[in-house]
C-alpha cells in the first residue's frame, strides 16, 4: 500500500489523510444534490484503500455537518458515495442507509425530527455528527448537498475526518 499514512505503532491504527478534513464550506446550489465535493486521498487509490479496509478488523471515518435552514437526508436533499459509487442515505452514528443521522438513531433529534439536526431547516445553528464504520462501503469517496441557495440565510459546512482502520480480519 502506497501512501501518505501516518502509522500509529503502539496502538495499530493506520490513518489515512485527504483533502477534505478541514471545514469546508457548501457552495450555494438548490437541487438535491447539486453541491459536489470529491474527497482526494494522500497519495492512495480508491483500490489501495479497499485493500486496507478488507484487510482491516475495524476501519472508521468521522463525519460533520453544520447546518443552519437547510434540508438533509429526510427528502434525500443530501448523502455520501461509498467508495464503489453507491449514494448511502445515513450519517455518522448510524447504520448504512438507514435514512438517519446519529440523532434519530438516538431519538433526540431537533424539533423531535426523526432523521437529522439538519432536516429542521429552520434559522438555528445546528449540526450532525458521528462516525460512518461500515468498512464495506469506506472510505466516503463524496458528499452531496443541496438546499444552500438562498445565502446567507441558507449554509452549510462540512468536514470528513482520517480514514481509521485497525487490527486483522
Amino acid at each position: 500500500l502506497v501512501c501518505q499514512c501516518l502509522f500509529l505503532l503502539t496502538s495499530g491504527i493506520t490513518l489515512v489523510g485527504h483533502d477534505s478534513e478541514r471545514r469546508v464550506r457548501v457552495s450555494p446550489c438548490e437541487d438535491a444534490g447539486c453541491y459536489s465535493r470529491i474527497i482526494n486521498y494522500n497519495l492512495a487509490s480508491l483500490d489501495q484503500l479497499r485493500a486496507l479496509t478488507e484487510a482491516s478488523e475495524s476501519c472508521d471515518q468521522f463525519v460533520r455537518l453544520e447546518c443552519r435552514h437547510i434540508r438533509f437526508l429526510k427528502e434525500q436533499w443530501g448523502w455520501w458515495v461509498s467508495r464503489d459509487g453507491f449514494k448511502i442515505q445515513s450519517w455518522g452514528g448510524t447504520p448504512t442507509d438507514s435514512g438517519k443521522c446519529a440523532c434519530g438513531e438516538r431519538g433526540d433529534c431537533a424539533l423531535g425530527l426523526s432523521s437529522c439536526n439538519c432536516d429542521a431547516n429552520d434559522n438555528v445553528w445546528r449540526s450532525d455528527e458521528g462516525f460512518l464504520s461500515d468498512k464495506s462501503s469506506l472510505p466516503v469517496k463524496e458528499v452531496r448537498f443541496g438546499d444552500t441557495r438562498d445565502v446567507p440565510v441558507e449554509i452549510a459546512f462540512h468536514s470528513i475526518g482520517k480514514l481509521r482502520c485497525w487490527g486483522q480480519s
